[in-house]
């Protein structure tokens, strides 16, 4: 439905375009990943990876320079990484259209898988209720501080999956 409005939205198609593509690339990946998941206990973060990659390729349609880098190689468990992307996807939307660079690593520390996320953008920052509720059911943990127009935001989740 998002989608149509802001294609519908006459006059407004090409500035909305940058928006449309970063949504359509979540339903891709997301459906990709889903696939992927549907009998694995375990996901291959790489997976991941490049799910959140391509997606921060759209974030130069808004001229806001995006890196995203993998620290090593692991597993976690595929609703783990399903979340993980849920939440990717959740932090980009609630900084558009006003963020002006991005940065991303995901890497496996102390056992656990982490996300870590520096954005350069002056609007607040939230989480729908619905995706926290999964975030604190799958016992992780969210931070997020800004400071002079930055925000910081590390989400830490049991990899799961394979007994960690």
């Amino acid at each position: 439905d998002r989608i149509a409005e802001l294609i519908e939205n006459e006059g407004s198609l090409n500035r909305n375009m940058p928006l449309i593509c970063v949504l359509l690339c979540y339903i891709k990946r997301r459906a990709n990943l889903t696939l992927i998941a549907d009998g694995a206990e375990t996901l291959d973060v790489r997976e991941l990876f490049l799910s959140v990659k391509e997606s921060s390729e759209y974030l130069k349609l808004y001229g806001a320079p995006a890196s995203v880098f993998c620290d090593g190689e692991f597993t976690a468990s595929a609703e783990t990484v399903l979340l993980a992307f849920d939440f990717w996807q959740a932090v980009i939307e609630a900084f558009l259209p006003g963020l002006e660079a991005f940065m991303a690593k995901l890497s496996e520390e102390n056992g656990a898988f982490v996300i870590k996320i520096t954005a350069d953008c002056e609007l607040e920052f939230s989480l729908p209720e619905k995706l926290r509720d999964r975030i604190e059911n799958a016992k992780g943990e969210l931070r997020s501080v800004s400071e002079d127009g930055t925000r910081f935001i590390t989400l830490i989740l049991p990899k799961g999956g394979d007994g960690k």
